[in-house]
Order: C-alpha cells, then structure tokens, then sequence
C-alpha cells in the first residue's frame, strides 16, 4: 500500500480533500466499511474545528502510511498548540484519551517544539496472535514427542545450539524493558488522573472500587491455595514472632536505598514504592512539573512500542520452551495445565454469579434479564481473549441496554480496563500457584502476603501487547523464588487462562458500571429492566 503525504491549506476545500484522501487510502486496507466510516467521520470533524480555530487561515500535512505494520494517519501544523480532541478543559477526559487512543480507538493529540501531530493509530488487519501462539505449541508437542526417538547427541546438539539461545535471548530481551514498563505505566497513571485538588468524586470513588476489587480478587486465591501441592509455613503461635519480623523486613524492603538501586537489583517491590511516591509528588506539583510529565509519556510511548517488537517473538519462546521441557520431562509438564484452568473457571463464576445476585437485589432486574446483554460482550472476550476488541460493544450495551450514562460509561470502560482486574490479578496467583506447586517453591506467610499484594500491582501494569502477561509474570516468579525454567509451562497456563479471564472480566465490568451508577444516580432502571 503506497504511503502518501500531502500538503493542505485546511479551509472548508482542503478538509474535504483530505477526507476523501483518507477513504480512499482506508479502502485499501480492505478495512470494514463501517469502520473506514467512523474514522473519516472522525478525522474530519477534528479537522474542521482545526480550520475554524484558524480561521482557515493554517495549513498542514497529511501522511498515510504504516509504522511496524499497522495503518497509521497523521496530521501536523505548525502553531500555537491546540488541541482539536477536547472541547474543554477535562482531566479525567484526558487521561480516558490516552487509555483509548492506545486501544486504536480514537485520535491523541500531541505538541512538540511548535508543531501540532493528531494521530490515528488503525490495527492492522492480521492473524490473531493466539494462533501463532497455538502453532508454536502444537509445533513443541510433536517436535518434543517425535525428538525423544533422537539419539541423545542430537538432541543435546539442537537444545544447545537452537532451542536454549531462542528461549535465552527472548526472555532477557523483555526482561529490559519490563520493569521501565511498570514504573512508567503507575507514574502516568497517577498523573493522568488529574491534580490532586481538582479530581473530582466521580473519578475518586471509581478508581477506589475498580482497585479495591482487583485486591480482593487476588485476597480470595487464599481460598484455592488448599488444592494445591505443597506446605508454607503459617503464623502458628510458636513461631509467629520470626514470622512478624519475615513481615516486618518486608515491609521496610519496600523503600529503596537509592534511586536506581531498584532497577539494577530488579525489585519489582522497590520500583512500585518508587513509582507511586514520585507520581504523587508529580500529581501535587504538576503545573511545575509539564515537562517531565510529557517525558514520561513519550518514554512510555517508546516503551511500549520495543515491548511490542520483542513480543512478536513469543511464539518462537513458547516453541523453544515447551520443547525442552518435553525432552527433559516429558508429557507430564503438561498434565498440571486442568487445575488452575478448573479453579480460576470456578473462581471467576463464583465472582460473576455474586456481583449479579448484587444487582438483581438492589435494583430489582431479573438475573436470566442481565445475563441475556451481558454474555454477548462476554462471548467475543472468551474467543478473543481482547478487551479492545469488544470495547464499542460494551459501551453500546452500558448505554442502550444497561441504562448507564453515557459520560459515565465513558469514563468507567476506559478507566475499567486498565484498573478493575480481578480476574487478571487472580490469573497471576493462579500461575503462581501452580509453578510453585510444580517446582516446590511455596513460600511461608510472608511469601503469600506478597503474591497477594503484588499480583494486582502487576496487573494494572500489563503492557498491551501480546506476551505482556507472561512478562508481568516473569517478575512475579522472581519476587517470589519461582525459577524460570516454570515459566515454559506458565505461557501455556495464561495463554489457557487469558480467553476465559477476559470473558469473565468483561462481564463483571459491566455489574460493576451497573452499580457505581446506580449510587451515583446515572442509571436508567427502566433500560436496565427491559
């Protein structure tokens, strides 16, 4: 596809030049129609609020092209900074934006030494990475099964020399950038909230609820800790003072004796701590702090996208991985994958069956009434294993057949998938569980305190790319003394789990809605009950 960049005069000639430049290159995509639609639609409008601040007077460049792949539509001029996405002065809108110009979903606006840059970011039109990933598993059974009937010379030959450097080099290559990730992901998620006097009620009380539940879905692991192999030691009465000081010492192991201490030891503990300070510091100075604050985006921006280009390679990891622990242990590394599948299924149902007991009580609608529009969204998270995807159905469903606010909704879906993760952070200590299980890696209470406290953490952290969990959950193994031969088996465990947390969490996000805008008066009964 031919990339173009064109020079306009942005009067009411130009704009329309440039939406038809946009259809016509979109159509070359092979892109639905509707969606070509939306995004025209979209450009077009921020365009002529661009002209008419201008008076007409102002002119830019339009480029089409791709960058790694993907469809991507810019638009830069060079004046005073102005902001075409946002009609006023919004800090929870703004920070929403940025949540969804991530997902492709609508344009962000930048300014950088005098020029304006709207951008639109297009998913490409690709096969789903679950597939590759399906391949490269099927690929490591046969090949580890067939291998066993290799003499032992060859088999050593290929896992020296093949096998072993892939796993390697993929693992140490997302190990750099993991943890700039999540210290970079907490700071701009604190700051995008707002400054600490102006952040309203609304955004206060939602972003309580959405972390105070991802806890609590981590804290009720506990319960499944029994159905699995192996003894920690508890706080009995004998030794509860050296247990109190494991505690203690973990607790003061949190502040870090120095600035970059944390990244050269690679304490994830150390790096959070660090993390929310300074992003509170920056929340309470952050009209002192504009410079900085853009630094941290565009680094997260730069992040994100070598994230991205190293998880392409995940298939490849699985592949290596999977094949090594066959030849060293045969088809039993696999056999443990049914139990954090059945119990995060249980789990995850007994989550959704309570939250719509909840709202079938208070708010007088019938069960089979709520599950009938919520299970379409929650359908296309179970196939996909995608949030983004199922996004503009969700949002439709809140607002026509939930009787949810529109503003609200709009706030809560975007603000939802990144903070309200109960079934991710109980995805992580299921994994958890489940390595230590098989490599007798239980800890005492102090090791359970810090699953529980970290699994959330890293949650809310989770690059969206392919292969971010299996890189949050490599940090998890190290806080918690899993070695990292489990994460092999681990990436076939998320990738298992992935599909049915996600359908699950889609579902709970939508009672969840259901509720905060039922205390907060933004929601229609009669909709709901319809």
């Amino acid at each position: 596809m031919e990339t173009i960049e064109k020079r306009l005069r942005l009067d009411n000639v130009g704009v329309d030049m440039a939406s038809r430049e946009i259809c016509a290159w979109l159509t070359e995509t092979g892109m639905d129609r509707r969606e070509i639609l939306r995004i025209q639609l979209t450009m077009e409008e921020l365009l002529l609020r661009i002209s008419q601040h201008f008076s007409g007077n102002i002119s830019g460049t339009l480029l089409l092209g791709r960058r790694l792949g993907s469809p991507i539509i810019r638009f830069r001029y060079k004046a005073e900074a102005f902001d075409p996405t946002q009609q006023q002065e919004d800090e929870i809108g703004a920070w929403t934006d940025r949540i969804l110009s991530h997902m492709g979903l609508i344009p962000v606006w930048s300014y950088r030494f005098g020029q304006n840059e709207l951008i639109q970011r297009i998913s490409a039109r690709k096969l789903p990475s679950w597939l590759f990933m399906l391949g490269a598993l099927a690929a490591a059974i046969l090949l580890g099964l067939g291998g066993m009937s290799f003499p032992e010379r060859t088999r050593s030959a290929i896992a020296l020399f093949i096998l072993s450097p892939c796993s390697d080099i993929f693992m140490r290559m997302l190990s750099v950038f993991i943890e700039p990730i999540v210290f970079l992901s907490i700071i701009n998620g604190i700051c995008g909230m707002g400054s600490a006097a102006e952040f309203g009620r609304l955004g206060k009380q939602m972003i309580v609820r959405f972390i105070g539940f991802s806890f609590l879905g981590s804290a009720a692991m506990v319960m499944t800790r029994p159905f699995f192999a192996g003894k920690e030691a508890g706080l009995a009465v004998s030794g509860g003072a050296s247990q109190l000081d494991k505690i203690r010492d973990m607790l003061l192991d949190f502040i870090p004796s120095n600035l970059m201490k944390p990244f050269t030891d690679g304490n994830i503990m150390q790096i959070v701590f660090l993390a929310v300070f300074l992003g509170i510091v920056l929340l309470n100075i952050k009209e002192k702090s504009t410079h900085i604050l853009e630094l941290a985006a565009d680094l997260y921006d730069i992040v994100m996208l070598a994230i991205s280009i190293v998880c392409r390679l995940l298939p490849i990891y699985i592949f290596a991985s999977i094949t090594l622990q066959i030849w060293a242990n045969g088809i039993k590394t696999l056999a443990s994958l049914w139990k954090p599948v059945v119990i995060g299924t249980a789990m995850w149902s007994i989550f959704l069956a309570s939250k719509t007991i909840i709202v079938h009580l208070k708010h007088k609608v019938k069960i089979s009434v709520l599950l009938k529009k919520i299970l379409p969204g929650m359908m296309i998270g179970f196939t996909t294993a995608s949030g983004a995807i199922a996004y503009s159905h969700c949002t439709k469903t809140n607002e026509e057949k939930l009787g949810i606010a529109p503003n609200f909704t709009r706030i809560g879906q975007s603000i939802g998938s990144v903070l309200y993760q109960p079934c991710l952070s109980t995805l992580f200590a299921l994994t958890a569980y489940n390595a230590a299980e098989a490599y007798g890696a239980f800890g005492d209470f102090g090791w359970m305190l810090t699953a529980w406290f970290i699994c959330p953490i890293l949650a809310f952290a989770v690059p969206p790319v392919a292969g971010g969990v299996l890189a949050c959950v490599g940090i998890l193994f190290s806080q918690l003394g899993i070695p990292n031969e489990a994460l092999a088996t681990a990436s076939i465990t998320i990738f298992l789990l992935d599909f049915i947390s996600t359908g699950f969490s889609l579902g709970l996000r939508h009672l969840e809605l259901v509720l905060q805008a039922g205390d907060l008066g933004m929601l229609d009964t009669d909709v709901l009950r319809k």
